[in-house]
């Protein structure tokens, strides 16, 4: 049975000789297509017609929008989408429209009035306005723009409202308008608060409407400064300073530059967190000469003094290296107070009140400044009042214990003519200090004050046969010297350079006993020279060869002063510098064994050495000395290469 075949298979799968396309079918299809032709024209000829054709028509819109609810141009030809669309501000637009083309402007009142019970956005509401100017209602363009600003408060309504009044000649609505404006966002410094446009159209205005009043623009462009924070203020006070220039008194250019200071220094101290005390004090120096008030300078005072105190975590107890600079804030704060007694803007109390919490403060952390208890001190003398004076004394001493608390105090008690007092004070400083040459001479100075030359006297004789090692114990030697050269005992005054000869034979000793000598002794250079002389040959007895050098050039600048005739021979005696390249040998100290070393020296060779026949020593001298100069450089090396370990 042969195969059944499928009627739907090809039975001829050649290519067609004439090929047809898509682009064919359709082409020929719209070719083919007629003009359709229109539909004929209706005439209504009455009422009862009329009716049935708006019947009609209603049905085959409705019947339209069932199927495209949303096709904009299916609406605006039907006025019912006012009431199924009122947000949508063109359908307004176009009925509004419509109506004031048909001169019906009641009832395209109305429809803009049915509009803005939907509180619509600002290009409603100026639509609105536009309709009444250009039906010449200015009054009802008026309360409409009250009404629109009642409603959307921004600065760009507020603006509008005021070229508004301003165009009609009513400047004085337009400058409450923008004062309302102020009034009503001064507060909202958001995006869509109150910003910078503001008050510069609000200066501008005034700056038309006051031409005779320069201030008046000033005084707005000053109010949005205060209003606005200081980081949305550039363009603001940049406005401002250019307005100034051109119309501004020299006080009010100072008033602007004094601004402009504060907020380089705002700047500053966010930059450095506010804890750089120079920033803080050149601010509080600002306010102080060219502030506003007293209020603003106390104002940053209480900032700066909050702001730069070191954290105690970073600060521990005792470490008043980092107060140093912060302490001088309370120095000027209390004297700045002090400043204001005088006008009535401060009390003495209140400078006291500051020097106390300044001083718990610091007392608090274990801190000590001299400088604070003397200045609390100073201002009570001032106040003419010696009990608090002393109460403020006794407390430094008591608390900190610092000499110049005990030389101020001193001072004080002696410029009242007290005697007993200054006496206490000094023993009490002695015994607190009795290292300390200082408060032995103080105690001196204070008895010679007093003509008391005896106890001065015995005081430093205490002082020097203290067996105590003093700090500057040079200081009791030359005031007792001094005493004694003051009172005429030049025997007195020469023993006790022999005496302090005994413990030292420093070159500073034999110049200055040289010049007693000379100058108050026997007055003779015979008599210098003799000390000098001695002093020399207690150097060369020592091997130090450069006081030896230097007690001979203080001979020949003696002589020169004098003019003695010995000049020519002490020139002679003056070493001469020779510098030698040589080795050293390492027994002698000089480096390690068997290292070959060679060193650049300088060498003073004295004439009085060859004439003594000491021509024989010199080489081993100078080996020596080459020894030691080249051992302390190797020791220098050694130390500084560790140093880097």
């Amino acid at each position: 049975m042969p195969p059944k075949q499928d009627k739907f298979a090809v039975k001829n799968a050649t290519a067609n000789p004439q090929q047809i396309t898509a682009e064919q079918i359709l082409r020929e299809a719209v070719e083919r297509m007629g003009d359709e032709r229109p539909g004929p024209s209706r005439k209504i000829a009455s009422k009862e017609e009329l009716a049935d054709y708006k019947v009609s028509k209603r049905k085959e819109f409705e019947d339209t929008l069932r199927k495209q609810r949303h096709h904009m141009g299916t609406w605006i030809k039907f006025d019912r989408v006012t009431s199924l669309l009122p947000r949508h501000d063109q359908f307004w637009y176009k009925y509004a429209y419509m109506e004031e083309l048909l001169m019906d402007y009641a009832a395209a009142r109305k429809v803009y009035e049915r509009w803005m019970q939907w509180q619509p956005s600002d290009n409603a509401w100026l639509q609105y306005i536009k309709f009444e100017l250009r039906c010449h209602e200015v009054e009802r363009a008026r309360a409409i723009y009250e009404r629109y600003v009642s409603q959307i408060q921004t600065v760009m309504s507020f603006t509008r409202l005021a070229k508004f009044e301003e165009r009609h000649g009513n400047n004085v609505r337009a400058r409450a308008g923008y004062q309302t404006c102020h009034d009503a966002l001064k507060d909202d410094l958001g995006p869509e608060g109150i910003t910078e446009d503001l008050y510069v159209k609000w200066a501008e205005f005034e700056q038309r409407a006051a031409r005779d009043d320069p201030s008046a623009a000033a005084k707005v462009y000053k109010l949005g400064i205060d209003t606005l924070p200081p980081e949305r203020t550039a363009y603001l006070r940049d406005r401002y300073a250019k307005y100034m220039k051109q119309k501004g008194t020299r006080t009010d250019i100072e008033r602007l530059l004094l601004e402009k200071c504060r907020l380089k220094y705002e700047k500053q101290l966010s930059d450095a967190d506010g804890v750089d005390v120079d920033i803080w004090i050149n601010y509080i120096l600002l306010e102080e000469n060219i502030g506003d008030s007293a209020a603003q300078c106390r104002e940053v005072y209480e900032r700066a003094i909050a702001a730069a105190l070191p954290p105690e975590q970073a600060a521990p107890k005792g470490r008043k290296d980092l107060y140093r600079r912060y302490v001088y804030i309370w120095l000027f704060y209390a004297n700045y107070e002090e400043s204001l007694i005088q006008s009535g803007e401060s009390t003495p109390d209140r400078v006291r009140e500051v020097y106390h919490t300044a001083l718990e403060l610091f007392r608090s952390r274990k801190i000590y400044f001299s400088k604070l208890y003397n200045a609390y001190a100073e201002f009570e003398i001032r106040q003419m009042d010696v009990g608090r004076a002393r109460l403020v004394y006794g407390r430094a001493i008591g608390e900190s214990k610092k000499a110049s608390v005990f030389r101020s105090y001193i001072q004080f008690e002696f410029n009242l003519g007290q005697v007993d007092r200054p006496r206490r004070i000094c023993a009490s400083y002695v015994s607190a200090h009795s290292l300390e040459a200082a408060s032995w001479v103080c105690w001196m100075d204070m008895e010679m004050k007093l003509s008391e030359v005896n106890r001065a006297r015995k005081l430093g004789e205490m002082a020097i046969r203290s067996e105590e090692v003093m700090n500057e114990p040079e200081l009791i030697w030359k005031k007792c010297i001094d005493l004694e050269i003051e009172q005429g005992e030049m025997e007195n005054a020469r023993d006790l350079f022999e005496r302090l000869l005994d413990r030292t034979t420093h070159v500073k000793v034999w110049r200055s006993y040289a010049d007693f000598e000379l100058k108050h002794g026997d007055q003779s250079f015979l008599k210098a020279k003799e000390v000098l002389e001695r002093g020399i040959a207690e150097a060369k007895k020592d091997e130090d060869p450069e006081s030896r050098r230097l007690l001979l050039e203080y001979m020949l600048k003696l002589a020169k002063e004098v003019k003695n005739d010995d000049i020519a021979n002490i020139e002679s005696r003056q070493p001469k510098a020779v510098k030698h390249k040589g080795r050293v040998d390492p027994s002698h100290g000089g480096g390690e064994s068997g290292a070959d070393d060679t060193v650049m020296i300088t060498v003073w060779e004295f004439p009085d050495d060859e004439v003594a026949g000491d021509v024989a020593k010199k080489p081993k001298i100078k080996l020596l000395e080459a020894a030691k100069l080249f051992k302390k450089m190797r020791l220098s090396e050694q130390s500084g290469g560790s140093s880097h370990l």
